[in-house]
């Protein structure tokens, strides 16, 4: 029997942020399920090519293709002065929607998965996967034109899937509601944690990274870019009312910043704690797990989650959480997280403090975390897919075998 030949579709930007390790943590977890019944393609921009090495090559292949030329004529009307917004979001409202290049129909794929909100029309049966519609319920951290934009092509897209795959129940009424997707379209498939794709840090590494970074002997952990809904500003807020108790804790931030970093910069100077917040920048996953061992506790103030992988990350690490509840945050972590009012800084410095201060606490909180970790694996998140992947292609097409209606010709893919 034929091995039913599946393509992943990666070209993303980079793979520095979480969908991007979501990603190469999927990509070895299924190259790693027992059986030989599929065959994975991993299409990859040319300069990514080094993160997909080691793959088995009786199960995998990259493809990998040049990252395409930002068109001049757009670049000159971006120039022109009073135009730039104007343009985009008539291109956003109006443009034709991505249509393939021809890569997978050429290959002779029986499946294509879009593990990102990134897609383009085709008749290859397809699995979309959103991720989330935080410019939806956030709009104010998104350009009119980026808004339009996600709305057009994350609809078209879910119409041209066969299933849409999503992280949490959530999500799926999410969809529901917004897009009004029929909920037997829609395969719930929650994460796992992706440090078991990355080399484990020994002692060496741990007392490297502390001596690197200056680590003080107690401190909380925030990985995430400095988006604004990431929530920087209640953990700083926090660390204020904390300093007003007489209660030291630090607050260590990794991942890269945003424009809005300066703006975090001077809330901490206006509350007095400037001095207790390190931001490292990128770190490397064995660094990044070095610091997971060295924290006292990780903290997640999130406003908006699509899963929230760096609670999982936590959890496999031994570091106790103190969470938002927020989204799909308490669906995901269940009773091994400490949550609080994401708005609220008292009510987080709260349970900072009770965290911090009880030895036994964080004990439970470290043994609920093991818990949940065992329950939600980067394994199951496979075997689920590969599930999907034979499902989509028996499934009876119907109206998903149609692709996408597109306005105009040609595409970005």
């Amino acid at each position: 029997m034929n091995s039913l030949r599946v393509a992943l579709d990666c070209r993303i930007p980079n793979f520095q942020q979480g969908i991007g390790t979501a990603i190469l943590s999927l990509a070895h977890a299924l190259c790693t399920l027992p059986g030989n019944a599929e065959h994975y393609t991993f299409i990859i921009f040319e300069d990514h090519q080094p993160l997909f090495q080691g793959l088995p090559a009786e199960r995998a292949a990259v493809l990998s293709v040049p990252r395409p030329a930002v068109s001049s004529v757009r670049n000159q009307l971006n120039r022109l002065f009073g135009l730039r917004t104007g343009w985009r979001i008539a291109r956003a409202a109006f443009g034709p929607i991505p249509a393939s290049d021809g890569t997978i129909e050429g290959c002779g794929f029986d499946v294509v998965h879009f593990p990102t909100p990134v897609g383009y029309a085709t008749r290859i049966p397809s699995i979309y996967q959103p991720w989330d519609l935080q410019h939806i319920h956030l709009p104010q951290f998104f350009a009119r034109h980026d808004r339009i934009w996600r709305n057009r092509v994350y609809k078209a897209m879910c119409r041209q899937a066969r299933f849409v795959s999503i992280q949490t129940e959530w999500g799926k009424n999410d969809l529901v509601q917004q897009y009004g997707i029929e909920p037997e379209k829609i395969a719930v498939i929650p994460w796992g944690s992706v440090l078991s794709a990355y080399p484990q840090p020994d002692r060496g590494d741990v007392q490297a990274t502390r001596e690197k970074y200056r680590l003080p002997d107690r401190f909380l952990f925030f990985p995430a870019i400095t988006w604004p809904h990431k929530n920087h500003e209640v953990a700083i807020r926090a660390l204020a009312e904390l300093k007003h108790q007489g209660i030291d804790v630090t607050l260590v931030c990794t991942g890269d910043r945003t424009d809005h970093y300066p703006r975090l910069e001077e809330l901490a100077e206006q509350c007095g704690v400037l001095d207790r917040l390190k931001f490292l920048g990128f770190v490397t996953p064995v660094e990044l797990q070095s610091i997971y061992s060295l924290a006292t506790a990780m903290i997640f103030p999130s406003r908006f989650e699509g899963f929230g992988l760096p609670v999982l990350e936590a959890f496999q690490s031994g570091l106790p959480v103190l969470c938002a509840r927020a989204t799909v945050l308490p669906e995901v972590a269940e009773d091994a997280a400490f949550f609080f009012d994401p708005d609220d800084a008292k009510d987080a410095a709260q349970a900072i403090r009770r965290l911090v201060s009880s030895p036994s606490l964080r004990a439970e909180m470290m043994q609920r975390g093991f818990a949940r970790a065992s329950v939600l694996t980067i394994s199951k998140t496979a075997e689920q897919f590969r599930e999907l992947y034979h499902k989509t292609a028996a499934a009876d097409a119907g109206e998903a075998s149609k692709p996408l209606a597109l306005a105009g010709q040609g595409g970005t893919r």
